[in-house]
C-alpha cells in the first residue's frame, strides 16, 4: 500500500509535465496580452487537437544563425485561409485573412499612426495549405510570421491556456 501511495505522486507529475510546460514572456511583442517577464502554462502540441484563429501559441522556428527560437504569437489563419498582405510606400502595411465563411479580418486591430489616409496599392495573396499564420500584437515590433513565413502545425509547440 505505501508503495503505491509514493508512486502515484510520481506518475502525475510525469504525466503534468509532458502535457504542460510553463515560459516566462521576454519582451514586448504580445504587448495587451502578456507583459515582459509574465509567465504562461502552454499545453503541449501532442495534446492540442484543433488550433483556432484567435489562439494563442508558442513557434518554435530558426533564426538567421540557424538557431532555434521560440516565440509567443496569436494566430491569424488557419489552414485553408487565405492571407492578403497590403504594402504602401510608406510602410503602412495591412493583413487581411479571409476564411471558409468569408469573414474578412483585419490586423492591426488598431490604426498606425501617421497611416489612416494611405492608399495600400500592392499585394500578395498566399493560400495556407497545412499552415497557420501567427502575428505579434505589437504589431511594430514583433518577429512573427511576416518575418519567419507561415508555420507548420509540428512546428507550433503548445497552446497558451493561462498567464501568472
Amino acid at each position: 500500500m505505501k508503495k503505491t501511495f509514493f508512486l502515484f505522486p510520481v506518475l502525475l507529475g510525469l504525466f503534468l509535465a509532458n502535457c504542460f510546460s510553463i515560459m516566462r514572456i521576454e519582451g514586448n511583442s504580445m504587448k495587451d496580452k502578456f507583459n515582459d517577464g509574465q509567465f504562461i502554462l502552454i499545453l503541449k502540441n501532442i495534446f492540442v487537437f484543433d488550433y483556432k484563429q484567435g489562439d494563442i501559441a508558442t513557434v518554435k522556428v530558426l533564426n538567421k544563425g540557424n538557431k532555434k527560437i521560440t516565440f509567443v504569437k496569436e494566430i491569424i489563419g488557419c489552414p485553408g485561409d487565405i492571407v492578403t498582405k497590403y504594402f504602401s510606400s510608406e510602410n503602412c502595411s495591412r493583413i487581411i485573412v479571409t476564411n471558409s465563411s468569408q469573414i474578412m479580418h483585419y490586423y492591426p486591430k488598431e490604426t498606425l499612426r501617421g497611416c489612416e489616409n494611405i492608399t495600400l496599392h500592392s499585394k500578395v495573396s498566399t493560400k495556407l495549405n497545412n499552415h497557420y499564420y501567427l502575428l505579434g500584437n505589437n504589431y511594430l515590433h514583433s518577429t512573427d510570421s511576416r518575418n519567419f513565413g507561415s508555420v507548420t502545425k509540428n512546428q507550433l509547440q503548445g497552446k497558451v491556456i493561462f498567464s501568472f
